[in-house]
């Protein structure tokens, strides 16, 4: 049976329309069938449902699809136009609401969904209300915003985590804490990486997921493989949280928390603010850390509420060169691929879609570097 919001029946819905308004025949509708349905698209874990379908989905679609299949750039060019007409279709339609247009490299449309910019101290504010509390709800609502706003991690990897995929101390291991988070699957062929999530985040932060990893092991490992026992889940049960139990209502708080709490007049009810929004955030503020370690004058630019975060202290700009510059790279900064191996870090094949879509803050870091060029010249 096929559902109501099911990509086949909107395949065919959009058919019987393009037949019925275009007056396109069945040879242009076995094209346009063939250009919907090819097979690494259609292999993707989310194609089928259009309730499923995020702006990462698209752009997984954009990155894939052309270099896999090995297309011509009229191929590209015919695919991304008829998948776009399909994507206006469901939206008239009240469908797929939000979906920016997917585009191929070089394309020309730039999502401006996701640009607005959580604050470092509006994320302090946050976090610290959700340590607060030790349910098993906030806890997983806590290390959740963690990955997705430090971490750079998908909606989608952040619910697909267990046990297994959290390299960690174990209690009573001497030396410093660290904390991998393994990625092994995910919407793109380059998003197997592994995140160093005790890297991006400070050590107290760091504390509390090791203690929530700690009680879901001991609660858990006795009776299940680590495999089998969600990294967020409640704490009765070794299964996790569904997403629009745990990342909905997460994103539904911190919307509400931010609003007008910390930034007199701030308006949050015409941004696009769901979890994805945290990946935009992950990036641009790694971006401006790496850069600052080579202008620091970057920092004298924040707010003083900024600069006092954590997150620029000495130790911790020092963390994210570590987390980025990996042993094998260490001459990479000189050699100007830092944007390439944040690229890995994040997921993405390479810095085109990160500089593209991510990086919200790269034209004021690149406009206050040239102007600090032109006082020396």
């Amino acid at each position: 049976m096929l559902g109501e919001d099911s990509y086949p029946l909107w395949i065919l819905l959009w058919l019987s329309y393009q037949s019925s308004t275009q007056g396109n025949k069945a040879s242009t509708l076995r094209t346009y069938l063939s250009r919907l349905t090819p097979t690494s698209m259609m292999m993707l874990p989310d194609i089928p449902w259009l309730t499923l379908w995020d702006g990462e989905l698209m752009e997984a679609i954009s990155e894939q699809l052309p270099t896999q299949k090995g297309w011509d750039t009229s191929t590209s060019h015919n695919f991304f136009q008829t998948f776009n007409q399909f994507i206006s279709f469901c939206q008239g339609n009240d469908r797929l609401t939000g979906i920016p247009p997917v585009q191929g490299e070089g394309g020309r449309f730039i999502s401006t969904l996701r640009t607005h910019l959580i604050m470092p101290h509006e994320a302090e504010h946050l976090t610290r209300a959700l340590s607060r509390r030790r349910s098993g709800l906030r806890r997983s609502w806590l290390i959740a915003f963690l990955l997705g706003y430090y971490g750079g991690l998908r909606a989608g990897e952040v619910m697909a985590l267990t046990l297994h995929d959290v390299i960690i101390n174990q209690p009573g291991d001497d030396g410093p804490t660290y904390c991998y988070v393994e990625i092994h699957a995910g919407k793109t062929a380059n998003a197997r990486r592994s995140v160093p999530l005790h890297l991006l985040i400070s050590p107290e932060l760091m504390t509390l997921v090791k203690e929530w990893i700690d009680r879901r092991r001991e609660s858990f490992a006795g009776q299940q493989r680590l495999k089998n026992i969600a990294l967020l889940g409640p704490e009765s049960s070794p299964l996790g949280y569904s997403r629009e139990s745990l990342l909905t209502p997460l994103m539904a708080w911190a919307r509400q928390s931010l609003r007008g709490a910390l930034t007199p007049g701030l308006e949050l009810e015409d941004i696009h603010f769901d979890f994805h929004l945290l990946r935009h955030n992950a990036i641009s503020w790694l971006v401006l850390r790496l850069y600052s370690d080579d202008y620091p004058q970057l920092l004298d630019r924040l707010s003083s509420t900024c600069r006092g975060h954590w997150s620029f202290t000495p130790a911790a700009l020092a963390n994210c060169r570590r987390a980025v510059y990996d042993v094998l790279e260490r001459d990479a900064k000189a050699r100007g691929h830092r944007l390439e191996l944040l690229a890995k870090l994040i997921g993405h094949r390479n810095s085109q879609t990160l500089t593209h879509h991510y990086t919200h803050v790269l034209g004021e870091i690149h406009g206050e570097v040239l102007l600090e060029l032109m006082k020396r010249r």
